[in-house]
């Protein structure tokens, strides 16, 4: 199954298979990554796209839901985003708290522009 997430951001889902360990998954993400590594022709031109790959296993977050699930998906996107272009990233407990450590310093941040605690 894929899913358009908005924001050139595409969402690739499979069914749950036992025996998909984080081995299997990276293997799987380096097949698809070689796909997206080919040109597409646009007027003649060969235009390369960038990306960054991410993953979760459903088995890493068993008890959340669905809405969730993509949160934490959307935590390692974004994390494999941080380290460039061509990188593959897995989704962990410490994908998580470094993502709440980013969102809680863009909230203080926030709160100290404005409050005055900072000025130009």
């Amino acid at each position: 199954m894929t899913l358009s997430l908005g924001q050139g951001k595409i969402a690739i889902g499979r069914h749950a298979a036992q025996n998909l360990g984080m081995e299997a998954c990276i293997q799987m993400l380096e097949r698809i990554q070689a796909a997206v590594d080919e040109p597409i022709m646009l007027n003649g031109t060969s235009v390369y796209m960038s990306r960054s790959i991410e993953s979760c296993l459903r088995s890493t977050l068993p008890d959340v839901a669905f809405a969730e699930w993509i949160d934490a998906t959307g935590a390692a996107l974004a994390e494999a985003q941080r380290n460039g272009p061509a990188t593959i990233r897995a989704f962990s407990s410490e994908t998580q708290r470094r993502a709440r450590v980013r969102a809680n310093l863009r909230n203080e941040f926030i709160a100290a522009l404005d409050s005055g605690e900072i000025r130009p």
